[in-house]
C-alpha cells in the first residue's frame, strides 16, 4: 500500500496516533514518578506547580494521594513539608520524644 493511496494514508495516520498515545503514556508515567521524587525531596505543591506551569490546585487535585504513599517517618517525606496536614503533628511528636 502506498502512502498516496487513501488506505495507505489512513494506515499511516492510525500508526502515528498510536505512537502519540505511547508517548503520552510514557510522559504521564515519567511525570508521576518525578512528582513522587519531588515530594520526597521536600518540594511543596506550589513549587511543583510552578515547575509544571500549572496551578497549585491542579497539581494537588491530581496527585495529593502521593503523600499517603510516602513513608511518614522519612525525614524527606510528607511530614517534613509545610503544606501537608501531618507537618504540625509530626513536629510535635518528634519534640516530645
Amino acid at each position: 500500500m502506498s502512502r498516496s493511496s487513501p488506505q495507505g494514508w489512513k494506515a499511516e495516520v492510525a500508526t502515528t496516533l498510536r505512537a502519540i498515545q505511547e508517548v503520552r503514556q510514557t510522559c504521564d508515567n515519567t511525570e508521576l514518578a518525578t512528582v513522587k521524587h519531588a515530594r520526597k525531596a521536600g518540594l511543596s505543591w506550589a513549587e511543583i506547580a510552578t515547575a509544571l506551569g500549572v496551578s497549585r490546585q491542579a497539581v494537588w487535585e491530581r496527585w495529593h494521594e502521593i503523600d499517603e504513599t510516602l513513608p511518614k517517618n522519612d525525614q524527606w517525606g510528607p511530614s517534613a513539608l509545610n503544606d501537608t496536614a501531618s507537618a504540625g503533628s509530626a513536629a510535635t511528636d518528634s519534640s516530645s520524644a
